[in-house]
């Protein structure tokens, strides 16, 4: 569902145009071609619904904190103690085939094309993980002839993980008691099921929210799609049609709770 991932030939080309000289590459894209022939079905049974949300649906309104946010998600999910040694790496060494080339500008391409997305709204941070590849490629090629950097790479690399272990456990334990979405969802969702009494519950808008709840409580749940917000899949599910007839409960946001009038209306 990701359609950047075609990006990967694309650059890849760009960087080896004589692999548009290989048999290979045509038989894989007739393959491609192939699997994607029930993905193409449905969204042409949709109106194109995906297609038309990436291409124009995600346009926003220029805002410079996407640039900023941008810059600082990709020194996050690249590890900020290893940025200087690919930088390092990228400016004094040399590709010694086109394996080398092609993922020596990988991650300058990926990470350019979607800096320059940000101008067009918010860009996901694990849309570029596809440029790790290369980071890490060219970083193992330089430090293998760089005892001092190799070190560094190391104990950075021992840092990381122990760093990574500490945050994986509180993700799974939340020891500190931090009050966020990824936390307590076992309990919460659950004991809203328990409220809801065997009726369907509705979110106004949350289609995350909505999909957890189903998950975790195992109950009914529809996500009511707003008119000034993205679509998402709840549009094609016949939830709401299901529940006609039958007593909900309906999850409002802090002021959106309708007025007595409104609900003897």
């Amino acid at each position: 569902s990701k359609y950047h991932g075609a990006l990967l030939v694309l650059f890849s080309i760009c960087v080896n145009p004589r692999l548009l000289r290989r048999p290979q590459l045509y038989l894989a894209g007739l393959l491609a071609a192939v699997l994607i022939i029930p993905h193409l079905f449905w969204q042409y049974n949709h109106d194109w619904a995906s297609f038309a949300y990436h291409l124009s649906g995600r346009n926003a309104t220029f805002e410079f904190s996407y640039l900023t946010d941008y810059i600082a998600n990709m020194l996050v999910v690249f590890n900020p103690l290893l940025v200087p040694v690919f930088c390092q790496a990228w400016h004094e060494s040399e590709p010694h085939d086109e394996l080398h080339r092609t993922l020596r500008w990988l991650p300058v391409l990926f990470i350019s094309f979607f800096m320059l997305s940000s101008c067009r709204g918010y860009v996901q941070p694990q849309w570029v993980i596809v440029a790790s590849f290369g980071i890490l490629y060219v970083m193992f090629c330089y430090v293998r002839s760089h005892p001092r950097t190799r070190r560094y790479v190391m104990w950075t690399g021992l840092i990381s993980i122990v760093l990574v272990m500490i945050l994986r456990i509180e993700m799974m334990f939340n020891p500190l008691d931090i009050r966020y979405e990824i936390f307590d969802n076992e309990t919460s969702y659950p004991a809203l099921a328990r409220a809801a009494d065997g009726r369907p519950v509705i979110f106004n808008g949350h289609y995350a929210v909505a999909a957890k709840y189903r998950y975790y409580a195992g109950a009914e749940a529809f996500c009511e799609p707003k008119i000034n917000y993205r679509t998402h899949q709840w549009q094609f599910r016949d939830d709401d049609s299901r529940f006609e007839g039958r007593e909900v409960l309906v999850m409002c946001d802090t002021g959106e709770m309708p007025s007595a009038a409104d609900r003897d209306s």
